[in-house]
C-alpha cells in the first residue's frame, strides 16, 4: 500500500515493515562515494562518510529515483540548503564556491 511521498508499508506476520523508497541504503551511498573518490560533489573537498549524506539530483519530488545514478554524496550542511529546491550548482553559487573539479566526466554532476 502507498501512502505518500514515496513510503511503502508491507505486512510481514504480526509486524508492520515500513519501507521509505526516498532514503539510499548503506551500500549505495558508500558506492556513490566511492566513485566520487571521496569528494563532496558540491565543494570539491574530501568527504568522510560520517559527514555525508546522500542527495538527490532530481529531487525524489520531482519523480527522482532513488538509485546510484541519480544520487551523489555532499555534506550535510549543503544537503538541508538545496532539499528539492537548489541545484548543485545553485548551492555552489550561494556558498560562493568554484568547483576547480570536474565530476561531470564521470556523468556524476
Amino acid at each position: 500500500e502507498v501512502i505518500e511521498g514515496g513510503i511503502h508499508t508491507a505486512v510481514a506476520e504480526e509486524f508492520i515493515i515500513v519501507l521509505d523508497t526516498r532514503l539510499f541504503s548503506t551500500e549505495q551511498k558508500v558506492e556513490m562515494l566511492i566513485r566520487q573518490d571521496y569528494i563532496c560533489a558540491v565543494d570539491g573537498k574530501k568527504l568522510r562518510m560520517a559527514d555525508a549524506e546522500a542527495h538527490h539530483i532530481i529531487p525524489h519530488s520531482k519523480g527522482g529515483k532513488t538509485i546510484v545514478s541519480n544520487g551523489v554524496m555532499v555534506r550535510a550542511k549543503y544537503n538541508k540548503q538545496m532539499s528539492n529546491k537548489l541545484s548543485i550548482q545553485e548551492c555552489r553559487d550561494l556558498n560562493g564556491i568554484t568547483f576547480a573539479g570536474d565530476l561531470t566526466e564521470s556523468g556524476i554532476v
